[in-house]
């Protein structure tokens, strides 16, 4: 496993889960330079409609082999606002928490996978009536 592996595995993911980037995928990864595939980023937004949109950043490490996500941040904004989000930031106490609407308050959370940070948004964004039914 390197970092190569698993940002093809985060475009399929994106992909399967309906969200489309605002530039082409090989601009949301980044291989830390001098890490021999062992590290690197993930950073970008991608669309959920044409006013809603996830900004995510991960840091990941290799280790053995599998990834982990040393730091993340999910971030759904909508209208320009940030309605809500998820971080593992270590320089925060507590390192895991998520913000309320425009950022406000920090609040502890358990460890949340980007999947489910995607259908939290699917409904967010359904529930505000942003999504526009297939026409036939």
């Amino acid at each position: 496993m390197d970092v190569w592996t698993y940002f093809a595995q985060k475009e399929r993911e994106f992909r399967d889960l309906s969200l489309v980037p605002d530039r082409d995928f090989a601009e949301l990864f980044a291989e830390a330079a001098g890490s021999d595939g062992r590290r690197g980023r993930v950073f970008g937004n991608l669309n959920l409609t044409d006013n809603a949109f996830l900004a995510v950043s991960e840091l990941v490490v290799v280790v053995g082999s599998h990834v982990r996500r040393r730091e993340y941040g999910y971030f759904l904004v909508i209208d320009g606002i940030e309605i809500w989000g998820y971080e593992r930031d270590l320089s925060h106490a507590p390192a895991l928490h998520r913000h309320t609407e425009g950022h406000a308050e920090r609040l502890e959370a358990k460890p949340i996978s980007f999947k489910k940070v995607a259908e939290l948004a699917w409904r967010e964004t359904s529930d505000r009536d942003l999504v526009q039914p297939e026409e036939e």
